[in-house]
């Protein structure tokens, strides 16, 4: 993946126990209107998702059960 920053983000909701459906970010809670793509990078499942907010990449990194977002250019 890109060198972009990317930062720790609290998964509140998810669609089929599987899909970003809401998530915290610094306080701030995003509702996911859309879930533009999918793919998986050895144990991270990504999803790019589109909010009132904008448009991020987001993934799950299933060792951990942590999330993280990283915010697109």
């Amino acid at each position: 993946m890109s060198q972009r920053q990317c930062e720790p983000i609290e998964m509140l909701q998810r669609r089929h126990g599987l899909f970003p459906k809401l998530f915290r970010r610094g306080g701030d809670d995003y509702l996911v209107t859309a879930v533009e793509r999918t793919w998986t990078v050895g144990t991270e499942a990504w999803f790019r998702v589109r909010c009132a907010q904008g448009t991020f990449d987001v993934f799950h990194d299933v060792r951990y059960n942590t999330w993280q977002l990283r915010a697109l250019a």
